[in-house]
């Protein structure tokens, strides 16, 4: 009779360690599901940074901005950064310039100026991409090599601009979209 107690013993404890080991796998399974909010406030925030940042307040602290200022290429200090992203990408277009990635991009000033103004905006695990107009301007795909095609999340957050040029004029409406996934 004492060995009955010692076997059934040996078999709780079996059991029980069977049962922990599945209940931290099946709770491990839940831990990596990508949260829907935090790809939202992502895109919400990029698309308000660049909505609400004035090239002057950037302009000292990017090198690439204060450069394009002192060259004479951004003239209004008091355009947001999204419009003047427009602005260049409206220029691009009537030089017949095209959108392109990385560093063949030299001419293209819609893209430089986006990629150097959201050089740190969010985590590198996180992809981004910015259109104007359905047209890409700016693609950054995640660390993980994470494809924006190849995510299980996309959000998307959308803004118009209207830009003024030659002081009196407006342009068209742009749509500008901003994508992040994960």
């Amino acid at each position: 009779m004492k060995k009955r107690g010692y076997f059934f013993t040996v078999d709780v404890s079996i059991a029980m360690v069977i049962l922990v080991i599945g209940f931290v796998l099946i709770w491990s399974f839940y831990l990596d599901e990508t949260r829907k909010e935090q790809p939202y406030f992502y895109a919400q925030d990029v698309i308000d940074f660049l909505a609400h940042t004035t090239v002057a307040s950037v302009s000292g602290t990017i090198p690439y901005v204060q450069a394009l200022v002192l060259n004479g290429n951004i003239t209004n200090l008091d355009n947001t950064l999204l419009e003047q992203i427009a602005l260049s990408y409206m220029e691009d277009t009537a030089k017949g310039e095209q959108p392109c990635e990385g560093a063949d991009c030299k001419t293209y000033s819609a893209h430089n100026l986006t990629r150097f103004v959201m050089k740190d905006v969010i985590p590198e695990y996180y992809g981004i991409r910015l259109l104007i107009n359905g047209t890409d301007i700016y693609l950054k795909n995640s660390t993980f090599g994470g494809m924006e095609n190849e995510s299980d999340i996309t959000i998307s957050a959308k803004k118009m601009a209207v830009v003024v040029f030659n002081k009196v004029n407006l342009s068209d409406p742009f749509i500008v979209e901003v994508r992040v996934w994960r």
